[in-house]
């Protein structure tokens, strides 16, 4: 989906979408997962320094091998803006002040983004089918949807998140989190 534009948000951003093999010639419907920095996670040629995480390959593996089920996987390329959208707090940055615009980017994904993955595919849209995940600023953000936006998400996958942003004062919210996440965090 090209451009996909938001009300919250000052940039359109393009989405990609993984759909698993059954898809085409079943009628079930699938758990989710949103996964920030999409230009990242499927292709080469649109990966930062050219190496893509492989995830359509990684994810068809552990479904063919039995070891998750078959999952609708949600690529959201970053912007310009990523570093104000990927964090909810400012800091100064290398001289300047940088970031805070993350309620904005959660509302998206949430308000216009999911929505809009949930009436176009066969998608289980409940809390309990539903993940996201993110490394880096990806993962800060990823875990801020887990905090603030948990009624909608129920699992994390944060792979190396920036906790050191903003002096850590995501660590200050981290008693917050609800305790019936499936959490992953890597570092």
């Amino acid at each position: 989906h090209p451009q996909f534009k938001s009300q919250y948000l000052k940039l359109s951003r393009d989405i990609v979408i993984y759909l698993p093999p059954s898809y085409s010639h079943s009628s079930k419907k699938y758990p989710v997962l949103y996964v920030q920095d999409g230009q990242n996670i499927f292709d080469r040629s649109t990966a930062f320094g050219g190496t893509e995480w492989k995830l359509d390959e990684h994810t068809e593996h552990l479904i063919h091998t039995h070891k998750i089920n078959e999952v609708i996987i949600v690529g959201i390329y970053n912007t310009s803006q990523r570093i104000d959208e990927y964090t909810w707090h400012s800091m100064v940055l290398d001289g300047e002040q940088m970031g805070g615009a993350g309620a904005q980017y959660a509302r998206f994904l949430v308000e216009e983004l999911k929505p809009f993955i949930d009436k176009t595919y066969r998608t289980y849209a409940d809390r309990d089918h539903t993940a996201i995940m993110g490394s880096s600023l990806g993962g800060l953000i990823s875990f801020y949807l887990g905090l603030h936006y948990s009624p909608y998400f129920s699992k994390l996958g944060l792979v190396s998140p920036s906790l050191w942003w903003a002096d850590k004062k995501a660590l200050d919210e981290v008693d917050t989190l609800r305790n019936d996440f499936s959490l992953w965090i890597d570092i």
